[in-house]
């Protein structure tokens, strides 16, 4: 049996689908989709550009034949820099070490050495 609806009460409205939003979602979701799409293969493009270059070796001078004047050259950048690192050793040497913060000897008393650690 079925019951009848009171005339007091308004008529019952057909149900609207709700199609145009889910169509909206759906295509938000799909936009962003396609968006994380192309940022991930954009990064991994980067990452292949950055860290997996070929090695460039020079083709104008081989590796077994050094003209003098170039191994002259060189020897001296490696005195040059031999050198600097010891006197930068024996400057070292002097420093005193609190709480891994260097400090160096000045007139009057102790300064910490900046970007350094110990």
């Amino acid at each position: 049996m079925e019951r009848e609806r009171p005339e007091y009460l308004p008529p019952i409205e057909r149900r609207r689908w709700a199609f145009p939003w889910l169509l909206v979602i759906g295509l938000a979701i799909l936009v962003l989709a396609g968006y994380g799409v192309k940022q991930h293969l954009a990064t991994q493009t980067a990452w292949e550009a950055r860290f997996n270059r070929p090695k460039v070796t020079p083709a104008s001078a081989s590796p077994n034949v050094i003209q003098a004047d170039d191994h002259a050259e060189q020897i001296r950048r490696i005195r040059q820099r031999r050198e600097a690192a010891e006197e930068y050793l024996k400057e070292r040497a002097t420093w005193r070490c609190i709480d891994g913060t260097p400090f160096r000897k000045i007139p009057g008393g102790w300064e910490n050495v900046p970007g350094e650690r110990c």
